[in-house]
């Protein structure tokens, strides 16, 4: 496992850095080492114990610590809990408060790598603002209490609660050395202007702070206003285009629902057409065979079905492709040559069974007057055909008997 110190090396190569580092390191031993014999003192231990904390903490922090930035080593208010808590329990600067002061530090840093190794170090964010300002506040009674004594001029107890202090000392009120007063009292009114100057001057610099915080506030506040404004108009004006929207496809939907009763009614004219024509071609005893230009089947009678094997099925299949009764060699060229010329075709012809059809071809003209295929109609003409036939015979048999013999 990689210490977090090592990570921070390659910082130490870039020039300076190594340098400042250990400048800031000697300068803080000096401060903090005079520093750590006063915490010691507030916290009723030897000094070298304050030495100690000064210095292990900071080893620890520089080989572990996951910031090279963060104050390790002891502190006023620490040191001044510690005296309050384990004073009731031993005698200040007895061995038994030593051993009490080592067993707290002890399971307070248990403690604490327990909660680090948790990761619950973020509810410290969740500590209300108030809890802090209450802590700080106590330390500070807390340090003015421990040195009411010296500043009265009267050897008090170490140790004593805040109101056991204020008690004490009002109870040996005639103990008071005036000299400690008076140098109290000149010390206070000399800090005081500076105090307050510097109060002063804190408190314009936060409410200089404040006022350009408002401002900027404010200025935010006034561009999501207009940014809200332009959202609205904009709104507004997608709002009205669905609207318009809206209403033209209501009226595209009007004209759709027109459109669809006049293509109903034109679609029931039309299926009534065309019952009307398949009844009137039926009604005609004519067989009738509609071809379009590539001579595939598009309609016919059911009449015809008796000359060509036609099945509803052969809708749309080439004529030629389909059987036919007729003795009719050359009934495709036709066809062809009708749709070539425009010229009607009429011949008789007969069937292999010996009945005999008027074979009529013609093209099929739309209402543009384009030729879109052939129209072929079968009469039956047998019984004529019969007719002729047995008229030939009987001129021929006449003839035959008006010959001289």
């Amino acid at each position: 496992m990689q210490l977090p110190v090592m990570r921070w090396r390659d910082d130490w190569r870039e020039p300076g850095v190594l340098r400042a580092d250990a400048l800031a390191g000697l300068t803080g031993a000096i401060v903090v080492l005079p520093q750590a014999i006063a915490f010691a003192t507030l916290a009723g231990l030897p000094p070298q114990h304050g030495l100690y904390a000064a210095v292990l903490p900071c080893i620890v922090a520089a080989l572990f610590g996951s910031s090279r930035l963060m104050v390790t080593g002891p502190a006023n208010a620490i040191s001044l809990t510690t005296m309050a808590l384990l004073a009731p329990l031993a005698a200040v600067g007895s061995p038994d408060y030593v051993r009490l002061a080592l067993t707290l530090a002890l399971l307070v840093g248990v403690m604490q790598l327990l909660l680090g190794l948790a990761r619950v170090g973020a509810l410290v964010d969740k500590v209300p603002h108030a809890v802090v300002v209450g802590f700080t506040a106590g330390a500070a009674v807390l340090i003015v209490a421990s040195q009411l004594g010296t500043l009265a001029g009267v050897n008090l107890p170490r140790g004593l609660s805040v109101w056991t202090t204020v008690r004490t000392l009002a109870e040996r009120a005639g103990e008071v050395n005036p000299a400690a007063l008076i140098a109290v009292a000149a010390t206070v009114l000399l800090a005081s202007p500076r105090a307050l100057r510097f109060a002063l001057q804190r408190a314009h610099s936060e409410a200089e702070s404040l006022r350009l915080e408002n401002l900027r506030s404010r200025e935010q506040i006034n561009s999501a206003n207009q940014e809200l404004q332009s959202m609205n108009e904009e709104l507004q004006s997608a709002n009205e285009e669905l609207t318009t929207s809206k209403e033209e496809t209501q009226s595209m939907n009007e004209e759709l629902q027109t459109i669809n009763a006049e293509l109903q009614s034109k679609l029931g004219n039309l299926s009534l057409v065309n019952d009307d024509l398949r009844n009137l071609l039926d009604s005609t005893d004519i067989a009738i065979v509609f071809l379009d230009a590539e001579l595939n089947v598009r309609r016919f009678t059911r009449q015809s079905s008796r000359i060509v094997r036609l099945i509803p099925g052969d809708v749309g299949r080439p004529l030629t492709d389909i059987k036919t009764d007729l003795d009719y060699a050359g009934f495709e060229s036709d066809i062809r040559e009708v749709l070539s010329s425009l010229v009607v075709s009429e011949k008789e012809v007969a069937t292999h069974d010996g009945r005999w059809y008027l074979v009529r071809i013609m093209p099929y003209q739309t209402i543009e007057n384009v030729v879109d295929g052939a129209v072929i109609t079968f009469t039956d003409v047998s019984a004529a055909k019969r007719l002729e036939l047995e008229l030939r015979r009987l001129e021929a048999a006449a003839l035959a008997g008006g010959h001289p013999a």
